[in-house]
């Protein structure tokens, strides 16, 4: 599992800025996910660092984001989740929770099914 915060040079904004985006490689698997409302000039980006340089005049408002942005991201792959998953929302929508209790209840055995049964009507 590798984390790192990088300056997104391949498509430049038509003023010069670039987005900056957490890169995450995975069980060789990799992507890019971009760093909501954070857009720098090359030159303001220290790529070593994976940091906004501190002579930006909105460098420690971006750093703290860039830094929130990135520990959410780590804490969502230590737990467990995948790639299509981050960003969503689980509380939202009864559908998922439905869909998502079915495949779960299909693993599991019969007495704890039988068990999860007694304990829905206390």
């Amino acid at each position: 599992m590798y984390f790192k915060t990088v300056c997104w040079k391949y498509a430049p904004r038509q003023d010069g800025t670039c987005s900056v985006k957490v890169y995450v490689n995975l069980h060789r698997q990799q992507k890019y996910y971009p760093v909501e409302g954070i857009y720098v000039t090359p030159q303001d980006f220290d790529d070593k660092r994976g940091i906004v340089r501190p002579k930006h005049p909105l460098s420690k408002v971006y750093n703290s984001k860039i830094r929130a942005f990135r520990n959410k991201v780590e804490e969502h792959f230590i737990k467990g989740g995948g790639f299509d998953e981050i960003g969503t929302n689980d509380s939202g929508s009864l559908l998922k929770f439905v869909d998502k209790y079915i495949t779960e209840s299909q693993v599991l055995s019969k007495g704890t099914k039988r068990n999860y049964r007694s304990l829905e009507f206390r």
